[in-house]
C-alpha cells in the first residue's frame, strides 16, 4: 500500500540503524560519566533501564546530565602552594613575619557530617568547646548558598584563629560538600581575612548541562525492530544467505535476551550457617513491610507492601489483612539511636519507645546498602487505633538482631516488620552441611570457597548432596546458587548469590548462532571462490 511505504521505509532504513548506534554511544558515554555523581547502581537504572530521559513529572527518568568545565579560582600571588593532607584538593600558606596562616580547599561526598559537626571539629582544634546551635553569616559561592565561620582560640599556647566557608553543591541526587579553611596565628589570619573571602568568592565550578535524551530500553527496542524490519524487507531466504540469517538471528536473540534479563532477572543472597536450613533468599536492595498473622500453629499468613511506596507518606491498605497504615515519616536510609531523656518521640508502641530512627544520606554505590525506616500509624479497617510504631530494616541485620514487634487484634497475634524482601523457593529447602574457606599455605589469600549443602524436597523428604564452589553453581527450581562470599566474623557461615534469570540461556544460544552463521558464511564464500578459480583455469 502506498500509504505504508514511508512507514516501512523508516523502520527498514540504514540511517535509523546508524542513529541508534550513535545514540547508544552517547548513552554509554553520558551514563558512565554520571556514575561520578550518582553511583553505579543509580546511573545504570536511570540511563540504561529507562525509556526516556525526561523530567520525572512527565514520566521520564530525569534529564540526562553532563558536567562541563573544571573548578577554578583566582589565587593571590603571595600565597605559596604547599603539600597538604590526603583529603584536601589544594593547600597554600601565607607568611607575615613570624606569623603563618594555612589555607586548604577540601571536597567531600554527601553531607560529610553536617555543618554543626564540622564546625565543632574546627573549634576543638583551637581549644574551644562545642556549641549546639551555631549561627553564622550566610555566604554565597558561585551561586551556591553556604556559611562563613569565624572563631578564635589558642593552639600550643598561642592565639589562633580559624576562618572558613562551608557549602554544598547538588549536581544530581548526590551532593558534594566543599570546605574552605584558613587557620593559624591570629595576626596572619586576620591580615588575610579579606583576601581569603575574595578567593572563595572567585570560585567557578563546573556547570551541569541538562538535556532530554532516549533511554537504553528505547534504543534497544528500536534497534531490534529496525533489524527485524530490514530482515523481512530485504532478505530473501536462499542457501547462500543462511550464514547471514543465522548471524542476524543470533544478534536479535541477544537483544531480546538482554531486555528480558533487565526486566525480569532477580538477584538475592542466601546466608547459611552450618546445620541451618532455609527455604528463602533475601534481597540486598529492596525492602518490604510485612504483617504476619501468627495465629495458625501450622503456617503463618504473610501480607507484604513494598517499602518504596511509603515515600509518598499516604495511607495504605495492607493487602487482605484487616489493617491500614498511615505513613508519618519515611527514611530511605537510616540509623538507630537510643532515645535521650526528654527527646520528642512519635512512637507510642513497640521498640520506638526505646529507640529513635534518624535519617542518613542515601547510598549510591553497589557495595553499600540502604536501611530504610518509617514511623507508621496502624489502624484496623474498623477504625480501631492500634498505635504509632517505628519499624526499621536494621532490626533483623544487626549482629544481635532486635526481636520483631508483635501486637494483638481480635484475639490474633500479629508481627509487624520492615525487612529486606524475601524470595521463597518452590517446594524445597537448602541446608548447609559444611563450609570450607581454604587459603594458600602461609598467606591470607583465598584458595577456595566451597559449600556442601543438602537440597531437600519438602513434600517427599527426598535429599541430595551438592557441593557448590567457584564457577560450579547449584541449579534448582529455576534459580542458580553461586558461591559468592563468606562471613568474616563467622567461619562456619557461607553467603550464596541466588539468581533467577528466565533468559539465562540466551547469551549461549545467541553466540552459538552468530558463530555458526559466520562460519557458514565464510565457507560458503570460500567454496564459491574455489569453484570460480577452477572454472577460470
Amino acid at each position: 500500500m502506498p500509504l505504508l511505504k514511508p512507514f516501512v521505509h523508516f523502520w527498514c532504513s540504514l540511517r535509523l540503524t546508524v542513529a541508534c548506534l550513535i545514540a547508544a554511544l552517547v548513552l554509554v558515554f553520558v551514563g558512565t560519566l554520571a556514575q561520578v555523581d550518582q553511583g553505579l547502581y543509580d546511573a545504570q537504572k536511570k540511563y540504561f533501564q529507562s525509556y526516556f530521559l525526561l523530567p520525572e513529572s512527565v514520566g521520564g527518568a530525569g534529564w540526562a546530565q553532563v558536567r562541563i568545565g573544571n573548578s577554578e579560582w583566582e589565587t593571590p600571588e603571595h600565597w605559596s602552594e604547599t603539600e597538604g593532607s590526603q583529603f584536601s584538593l589544594i593547600d597554600f600558606e601565607a607568611l607575615h613575619g613570624d606569623s603563618r596562616a594555612a589555607i586548604s580547599v577540601t571536597k567531600l561526598a554527601k553531607a560529610a557530617g553536617g555543618l554543626s559537626a564540622n564546625v565543632n571539629r574546627w573549634r576543638k582544634q583551637i581549644g574551644l568547646e562545642e556549641i549546639n546551635d551555631p549561627q553564622f553569616e550566610s555566604f554565597v559561592v558561585d551561586g551556591n548558598p553556604g556559611w562563613f565561620v569565624e572563631m578564635s582560640g589558642t593552639r600550643d599556647g598561642k592565639p589562633a584563629t580559624t576562618l572558613g566557608v562551608i557549602h554544598t553543591i547538588t549536581y544530581s541526587t548526590a551532593q558534594e560538600t566543599w570546605f574552605y579553611k584558613i587557620t593559624g596565628d591570629t595576626d596572619a589570619v586576620m591580615k588575610e581575612r579579606d583576601t581569603f573571602r575574595n578567593y572563595v568568592q572567585s570560585a567557578s565550578y563546573p556547570t551541569m548541562l541538562k538535556f532530554p535524551f532516549v533511554g537504553g530500553y528505547l534504543v534497544g527496542i528500536v534497534l531490534l525492530v529496525n533489524l527485524l524490519a530490514a530482515h523481512f524487507q530485504r532478505f530473501k531466504f536462499t542457501r547462500k544467505k543462511i550464514g547471514i540469517i543465522l548471524t542476524h538471528a543470533g544478534l536479535i536473540l541477544m537483544l531480546l535476551g538482554q531486555l528480558v534479563t533487565d526486566k525480569f532477572q532477580v538477584e538475592s543472597n542466601l546466608r547459611l550457617e552450618e546445620g541451618q536450613s532455609k527455604s528463602y533468599s533475601v534481597s540486598s536492595k529492596e525492602c518490604e513491610l510485612v504483617i504476619i498473622d501468627k495465629s495458625q500453629p501450622s503456617a503463618d499468613t504473610v501480607t507484604a507492601i513494598p517499602a518504596e511506596v511509603f515515600a509518598d507518606k499516604t495511607i495504605h491498605r495492607v493487602g487482605t489483612a484487616p489493617f491500614e497504615l498511615t505513613v508519618l515519616d519515611y527514611f530511605k536510609n537510616s540509623n538507630l539511636a537510643a532515645l535521650g531523656q526528654g527527646q520528642a518521640n512519635k512512637a507510642t508502641h513497640g521498640k520506638g519507645l526505646e529507640l529513635a530512627a534518624t535519617e542518613r544520606e542515601s547510598v549510591t554505590s553497589l557495595e553499600e546498602v540502604n536501611f530504610p525506616a518509617a514511623y507508621l500509624r496502624l489502624k484496623s479497617t474498623a477504625g480501631e487505633d492500634l498505635g504509632t510504631w517505628m519499624v526499621s530494616a536494621l532490626f533483623g541485620v544487626l549482629r544481635e538482631p532486635i526481636p520483631e514487634q508483635t501486637f494483638e487484634h481480635d484475639g490474633k497475634e500479629y508481627e509487624l516488620a520492615l525487612r529486606f524482601k524475601r524470595y521463597y523457593t518452590s517446594g524445597y529447602e537448602i541446608e548447609l552441611i559444611d563450609f570450607r574457606h581454604d587459603k594458600f599455605q602461609g598467606t591470607e589469600k583465598a584458595r577456595n570457597f566451597s559449600s556442601l549443602v543438602i537440597v531437600r524436597d519438602r513434600a517427599s523428604g527426598a535429599e541430595r548432596e551438592v557441593n557448590i564452589w567457584m564457577n560450579h553453581p547449584l541449579r534448582e527450581g529455576g534459580k542458580t546458587y553461586f558461591q559468592a562470599s563468606f562471613d568474616p566474623e563467622n567461619d562456619k557461615a557461607t553467603i550464596l548469590q541466588v539468581v533467577r534469570n528466565p533468559a539465562s540461556a540466551s547469551p549461549y544460544i545467541s553466540c552459538t548462532l552468530v558463530g555458526f552463521g559466520m562460519l557458514i558464511q565464510f565457507f560458503t564464500h570460500l567454496l564459491a571462490f574455489n569453484r570460480k578459480r577452477k572454472a577460470d583455469a
